[in-house]
């Protein structure tokens, strides 16, 4: 079986996608990887690709699309634009599958990213003087 991608990343924004969103894509099926590969350009901004595990794979035998997505929004609940609390999330979420390594490294670079790609800027920490 050919070896299916995860990809990690942002979604564009244009007239029909207005709020900002972290976007995990998964392929079921891999026949033809230019047309994917076209798709994935358009659907989101992609931060990290990783190959998934047998165990992945399993899951996408019954599957009669080409790709499953799973979006969650910045800006809903339960986040608010806690960036750190959903990259915290995802990062529980992959710990079955992914190695500690990978899954701080994808952290990282979502966390950078989403700073960048969206515009946001960073909140820092005021510094208390005594008084």
């Amino acid at each position: 079986m050919t070896p299916l991608r995860v990809f990690y990343g942002y979604a564009i924004l244009n007239n029909t996608i207005k709020q900002k969103a972290m976007r995990v894509i998964f392929e079921n099926e891999r026949h033809n990887g230019i047309k994917n590969d076209a798709f994935i350009k358009k659907a989101l901004h992609v931060v990290h690709v990783r190959l998934q595990t047998e165990r992945e794979m399993e899951d996408s035998k019954g599957c009669t699309r080409i790709f499953s997505c799973y979006e969650k929004f910045i800006d809903k609940l339960p986040f608010k634009g806690n960036i750190d609390k959903l990259l915290q999330f995802n990062f529980d979420q992959d710990s079955e599958n992914v190695s500690i390594e990978e899954r701080e490294e994808i952290r990282l670079k979502m966390r950078k990213t989403y700073f960048e790609f969206y515009g946001v800027k960073q909140e820092t920490e005021l510094i208390k003087k005594p008084i």
